[in-house]
């Protein structure tokens, strides 16, 4: 399961106008809480003004509140400051406003002073006082502050690291309709981190966050009906879910969703879908969809087949790391196909990607060894590397076992034996350490 967005790396701003609409809302209530109608008529003229973009006029309404004391005035106040709304940005200047309405029980200021702590803005980094501030936001039902805490205790960050208490507050914002905390809680049932591991209600609470829309939701809940873990397999719900992420921009569910469609897993085949869902991902950078993506290009599957476009996405996906596309990027170079013919560049990749215990690579990697191109020639590093390659898969591997068994017959005994050798050594090593171990030895079969 990939890692679950941090709700506290949300800028202010993006929270900013929902908090004026919970306020404006609620208004009528307030007024009993300001205990006067010409504190009533500031907030209120401050929160249109806020709305109209009148900012200036909106500072002085909340400015004039904030003076006397109104915690609200305050907490609004310190708002403009942090997103530089009528005023110059000053974080500091927020903080001090900030302060002064959370020491007086509002809630929304004890969270945001709690992230200016927790990210060092306008005062000294301190995450155990953040962890203070978020604690005492999360205590009086501030949904922000109890996810906060939660990640906190989740991390160990200004706190000691305990799962259990993370849970709590997990399921008190989600109780509350908190859709990251809901995913955060299913991810818990899903591994079993501080409760019981349990699918169903995994399952349950992600199908709480993703029926309010959280695009990772949709696809772990999506992933989840594809497997039939704590629902029943369902591929069709299952690519539905994925359809509402991917349509959100999620790159993973792009990508699955083309891998769907190419395999006709819950919808109808469709070659040309699954190469549209795949370019999504790709162009954002999505390392697997770049090299499906390639694929395609290379056998004409979807698209019509272009070996440039090929090399150029097996390319992008190369640079990642992506240890398929770097072998499938060295075939290219080797064959001259969508790329100048480079042996040492082919050489090259196959290394790499051998070195991530890419069968093929190896095989390949053997291959340029066996033949000498791009390496100088030396078939006792073939052999062993044919054998590293077999190693790892020796059912479907006919390439590397008769490649193997040609290079042996070309052996005496004793370079076969240290063929052997270097596959062991491989196994301590690496097989790319191994190999320059071996041929700085000055031995073994160069012919």
């Amino acid at each position: 399961m990939r890692d679950f967005w941090d709700s506290t790396s949300v800028h202010f701003l993006n929270r900013t106008s929902s908090r004026f609409a919970s306020l404006k809302s609620g208004l009528a209530l307030l007024v009993l809480c300001l205990g006067s109608k010409a504190a009533y008529a500031g907030l209120s003229e401050g929160l249109k003004a806020y709305e109209e973009r009148n900012y200036s006029e909106a500072l002085q309404q909340f400015r004039s509140l904030a003076v006397n004391g109104d915690s609200r005035g305050e907490y609004l106040l310190g708002l403009l400051f942090v997103n530089g709304q009528g005023v110059p940005k000053d974080e500091a200047e927020a903080a001090v406003w900030f302060r002064k309405s959370a020491e007086q029980g509002d809630g929304h200021a004890q969270y945001d002073l709690g992230r200016l702590y927790l990210n060092g803005l306008g005062v000294t980094k301190d995450t155990p006082e953040a962890a203070a501030w978020f604690r005492r936001g999360a205590e009086q039902g501030n949904e922000p502050a109890q996810l906060a805490l939660a990640l906190m205790y989740t991390k160990g960050e200004g706190v000691d690291k305990d799962a259990r208490e993370a849970i709590h507050w997990y399921r008190a914002a989600a109780d509350e309709g908190n859709a990251t905390a809901q995913l955060r809680l299913g991810e818990a049932y899903y591994i079993g981190e501080g409760v019981g591991k349990d699918m169903v209600l995994a399952a349950g609470w992600i199908r709480k966050s993703a029926g309010q829309g959280a695009a990772m939701a949709q696809y772990v809940l999506a992933t989840m009906y594809l497997a039939g873990q704590g629902v029943s397999e369902d591929d069709r719900e299952g690519a539905a879910w994925l359809l509402k992420a991917a349509e959100q921009g999620d790159a993973d569910s792009q990508f699955l969703l083309g891998a769907l469609y190419g395999t006709g897993k819950g919808l109808k085949k469709d070659m040309q879908e699954s190469a549209a869902w795949y370019r999504k991902a790709a162009k954002q950078g999505h390392a697997t969809a770049q090299r499906s993506l390639g694929s395609m290009y290379a056998s004409g599957g979807g698209v019509p087949k272009d070996m440039n476009a090929a090399a150029a996405w097996f390319h992008e996906a190369a640079e990642q790391g992506d240890a398929e596309a770097r072998n499938n990027l060295g075939v290219l170079y080797s064959n001259g196909e969508g790329v100048p013919q480079d042996f040492s560049a082919a050489a090259t990749l196959y290394r790499q990607a051998a070195e991530q215990g890419n069968r093929q690579a190896l095989s390949n990697w053997g291959d340029m060894y066996a033949r000498g191109q791009g390496v100088r020639k030396n078939l006792v590093v073939a052999y062993a590397l044919f054998g590293l390659s077999v190693k790892i898969d020796p059912s479907n591997n006919s390439h590397a076992v008769g490649n193997r068994a040609i290079v042996q017959e070309l052996l005496s005994k004793k370079d076969v034996e240290r063929g052997q050798a270097l596959v062991s050594r491989a196994a301590v090593l690496g097989v790319g350490r191994a190999v320059d171990e071996f041929l700085a030895s000055g031995t073994g079969a160069e012919n």
